[in-house]
């Protein structure tokens, strides 16, 4: 979901999204595994997505030069 918050002023004060990832039931084991290894690649290169205002989930990549210098996310 997509929740826009503004300030007394008008001006935008809060613009905040998210993802949620899940595995339905049912799925193989295989399937688990390539699952799991997406959602970690995902949440590994989480920097690509500061570039459209998401926060990185990962601290280890929110913590990155490169994500702190993006004025919309630090």
């Amino acid at each position: 979901s997509f929740v826009n918050s503004l300030a007394p002023d008008g001006n935008q004060a809060v613009k905040f999204d998210s993802h949620i990832f899940s595995i339905p039931t049912g799925v193989d084991q295989d399937g688990i595994d390539k699952a799991k290894k997406l959602m970690v690649y995902l949440l590994e290169n989480g920097e690509y997505w500061t570039n459209a205002g998401q926060v990185p989930a990962l601290l280890s990549v929110q913590q990155s030069d490169a994500v702190q210098a993006v004025e919309s996310v630090a």
